[in-house]
């Protein structure tokens, strides 16, 4: 958590820095939605985010941290005992994403972009459907988390629809390159540990955000 709110500090630092000289600054609030690639056994929920994000923009670069507010919402039937569980986790994710411009024609422009992003597990729920119609509900449950790394890659679409203000489109894949979990390590004797603890990782994530971009530019 200091790391979230030292990033937190930096963002805050930074947009009082650019603000004074608004050439290239933006910033940009988004809506996001997530689809977790988890195996054949394993669905998702529908899963949601928000996000705000800083950037510098020099001439057809531009460089963006960010910070969005994630969920990673899914489900299984783990036993002949439940009708399903749904594992519910809150995820807080720092981005740090370079985008380079590839075509621009009047108010529209297309964007390549990749970076890295980090994220770290801060809420996990669990809802128990039972067979006999019974639903019961674990909270703040404590597993072993790290702090997840991903490699970003996708592109950005942009339409201009004033001087200042920018509508942005952006598919986004996530290649894992650590779980933000502790792996799970299949025990020597008998299981004791609750199953809903062994948490499913996940290789790929596709990502598709849909946000509006203040441009602190001189008209």
């Amino acid at each position: 958590m200091k790391k979230f709110i030292i990033f937190l500090g930096i963002y805050i630092f930074i947009f009082n820095l650019y603000s004074q000289d608004k050439t290239f600054l933006s910033t940009e609030f988004n809506t996001n939605y997530f689809y977790y690639f988890l195996g054949k056994n394993n669905n998702n929920k529908f899963n949601y985010g928000f996000s705000l994000q800083l950037s510098e923009n020099i001439n057809k670069f531009k460089i963006s941290f960010g910070a969005i507010y994630a969920t990673k919402y899914y489900w299984d039937k783990p036993s002949e005992q439940y009708n399903k569980c749904e594992y519910l986790l809150k995820n807080i994710r720092l981005q740090l994403i370079g985008n380079y411009q590839i075509m621009s024609k009047n108010t529209f422009s297309m964007d390549i972009l990749g970076g890295f992003d980090f994220d770290q597990i801060i809420d996990y729920d669990v809802k128990l459907y039972y067979i006999n119609g019974d639903m019961g509900k674990i909270s703040n449950i404590n597993i072993q988390k790290n702090l997840g790394v991903s490699c970003v890659m996708g592109l950005n679409f942009s339409k201009l629809i004033s001087d200042r203000v920018a509508i942005n489109l952006s598919p986004k894949f996530y290649i894992t390159i650590k779980q933000d979990h502790e792996p799970y390590s299949p025990p020597l004797g008998p299981i004791y540990e609750p199953f809903y603890e062994i948490l499913i990782d996940d290789l790929f994530t596709f990502n598709l955000s849909i946000g509006i971009e203040y441009l602190f530019k001189k008209i």
